[in-house]
């Protein structure tokens, strides 16, 4: 399974446009969350394609969530950055793997990827925002600002 930074950056992105409930321009997202603008635009663009994040571009224009909060799951965020879920090499190539008749770490690993993705998709948009507000964080830098940081573990 490959999460990457690209991804954190997607969720962190997403949580503040739903915390923000108003378009934000890429330049407020960037410098309020600390994420460098190519990997942001990079993000944007993969969430926009999977039609997660619409654009509008001039005044009063930015970057809005396109669906319900409660629609949204982590695995839609993650699955629009980093594509499907693996946990083993063999199933990154594309290719059958030739170990598959022998190997019981190809059923162990497939029901540890479901139990994941299991897991992201428990977890909308809405119910990460609702955890976010909750955090004493969250109202440190809400008093002061209008888009909290959203601390991260990196």
């Amino acid at each position: 399974m490959i999460i990457t930074k690209q991804s954190d950056y997607g969720i962190r992105l997403m949580l503040a446009l739903a915390e923000a409930n108003e378009p934000l321009t890429t330049r407020k997202v960037a410098e309020t969350h600390n994420i460098p603008m190519a990997f942001l635009h990079k993000v944007v663009s993969n969430l926009v394609r999977a039609k997660l994040l619409d654009t509008k571009r001039g005044v009063g224009g930015g970057m809005v969530i396109s669906k319900q909060l409660e629609e949204i799951s982590l695995y839609d965020i993650v699955l629009a950055i980093e594509g499907e879920m693996v946990i083993n090499d063999c199933k990154l190539n594309g290719k059958p793997c030739r170990n598959i008749p022998h190997c019981a770490i190809h059923d162990v690993m497939d029901d540890i990827t479901n139990e994941v993705i299991r897991r992201f998709s428990e977890i909308s948009l809405a119910q990460l925002l609702e955890k976010q507000k909750r955090k004493p964080s969250y109202l440190r830098f809400h008093q002061h600002s209008i888009i909290p940081m959203v601390e991260s573990r990196h």
